[in-house]
């Protein structure tokens, strides 16, 4: 038993600096260039020439309630608007929360 401990303890230390790593190189990697930019520009002024009776739908679904993924939907609602994506005049935005219940999250999948 002693031997499997050690084993899983380097497997998450590890795991541990793996991730590390990879949250350290991320913000690297998503560092906005100058076609960014242009690409944002772009979105923006596709998102003004879009009738309103055909909005595109972003839905977002999430299986439980947590601080971290609350945040992390008012980050995608605050990057689509940066883009000019507006709730409601450029996009439609669906939010649904199955409150832990693994069926519910499956309908709203579907």
């Amino acid at each position: 038993m002693h031997r499997f401990q050690t084993i899983l303890m380097r497997f998450s230390m590890a795991l541990f600096v793996f991730l590390l790593l990879a949250a350290c190189v991320a913000p690297v990697a998503e560092a906005p260039t100058a076609a960014d930019d242009t690409a944002a520009t772009t979105t923006e002024s596709t998102a003004e020439e879009i009738p309103s009776g055909d909005l595109p739908v972003v839905g977002m679904m999430k299986l439980v309630s947590h601080p971290a993924l609350d945040a992390e939907q008012q980050g995608v609602k605050d990057a689509l608007a940066a883009a000019g994506f507006i709730n409601g005049e450029t996009v439609t935005i669906r939010e649904a929360n199955a409150e832990g219940d693994i069926p519910t999250l499956t309908t709203i999948a579907q």
